[in-house]
């Protein structure tokens, strides 16, 4: 996937991961960013937005520290119930 989308994370870039899981991709991509980049994780189930942020913290703490990366909840309303 990374391949694919190599050429759009360019140095400074924008990025928007939905759902985002453990955080893995959304590193990766805030690596291509580089720090003048930004890249939002966002996922609809809380326990996986502390995953994500654990793992970054684990190796990429800087990512989460100078905003380089934010991961969020993301939930959807629905007006009527399928």
């Amino acid at each position: 996937m990374l391949e694919a989308v190599a050429d759009k994370l360019c140095p400074g870039g924008r990025a928007l991961d939905v759902g985002c899981g453990s955080g893995y991709v959304t590193a990766c991509m805030a690596l291509m960013v580089g720090p003048e980049g930004r890249v939002i994780g966002i996922d609809h189930v809380e326990d996986l937005k502390w995953f994500a942020i654990k793992n970054i913290r684990k190796d990429h703490p800087q990512l989460l520290s100078d905003g380089t990366v934010k991961i969020e909840i993301g939930r959807a309303s629905c007006r009527e119930r399928v």
